[in-house]
């Protein structure tokens, strides 16, 4: 059936990235009701018909429909059908965000729901590009996730650092390499072994290059869905610095953003970093 077949798991279920070079809704139509194949194209379009650019949300909003579907009708092997995304979503989706956006939604549903009878997923690729993209990028974004996550919150810091130069005083903004994407300011994962402040510290030097001082805990932020993957709890960090910073590690760009452009949106901030920024504000009036 298949020229190419890269196999990993994710908990019990198995997971199948396939290039295959022949009709692939035969081969699931003879299965009958015990599977479902679905062509993320088409579903997309559909779905969002009169949407004029589908985007990072949209992706994680039909994954998920998808997922309620399969649990509600107890079917146990999924396929998704990856064709050409082109015409169909943001530019900024490319097959790289696309292929750890839906294994991002389908760890999280997983996880949130005991009980679902999925026992396999095949992500099934036209062409032997997209596949290579997809074999690469599924197993490594699984292990890490699989290294992030389990049934418990994850910690997690946020850094606010604000710079002060001769030419330039702000709040330091990083856009994101990596779903979700948008601005945000420096953080991530705490390592095994470290501390929250050394963290803190860590994640601004791989992001922006400052080596922070003056750091001062300021909140803890934990609602559930602040983070679209999973859930976290993130210990705020407030620092300082005298140089401008360079974009590095996960971070694609970085920006000293005025208190004015962050409240004018001219940076569009993810998670719930907005909230985040206008207690800071609020506390420092």
């Amino acid at each position: 059936m298949n020229e190419f077949l890269k196999e990993t798991s994710l908990k019990d279920i198995s997971i199948k990235i396939a290039y295959l070079d022949k009709p692939i809704d035969a081969i699931f139509g003879s299965l009958n009701n015990k599977s479902k194949l679905i062509d993320i194209n088409k579903k997309l379009i559909n779905s969002f018909k009169n949407k004029s650019n589908i985007d990072e949300f949209h992706i994680r909003q039909l994954i998920t429909s998808v997922l309620q579907v399969i649990k509600k009708e107890r079917i146990p092997l999924l396929g998704f059908l990856i064709s050409y995304l082109k015409e169909t979503v943001n530019r900024k989706v490319n097959y790289e965000s696309l292929a750890k956006i839906m294994v991002e939604e389908i760890t999280k549903y997983i996880l949130e729901n005991r009980g679902i009878p999925l026992k396999e997923i095949i992500f099934l690729i036209k062409d032997k590009k997209t596949y290579k993209i997809f074999s690469e990028i599924i197993p490594e974004h699984i292990g890490y996730i699989n290294r992030k996550i389990g049934l418990y919150p994850i910690p997690t810091v946020d850094i606010i650092i604000n710079v002060k130069t001769k030419n330039k005083k702000g709040i330091v903004l990083i856009e994101r390499k990596n779903p979700p994407y948008g601005w945000a300011i420096p953080g991530g994962f705490v390592e095994y072994n470290e501390s929250l402040e050394h963290a803190a510290i860590r994640e601004a030097k791989e992001e922006t290059g400052l080596t922070v001082k003056n750091l001062k805990q300021f909140h803890t932020y934990s609602q559930p869905g602040r983070d679209p993957r999973f859930h976290t709890i993130s210990t705020v960090f407030v620092a300082e610095a005298d140089k401008l910073p360079k974009a590095s590690s996960d971070a694609k760009k970085v920006v000293v953003a005025t208190k004015e452009e962050i409240l004018s949106d001219k940076y569009p901030l993810v998670f719930d970093h907005k909230k985040i920024l206008l207690d800071y504000f609020n506390c420092n009036n």
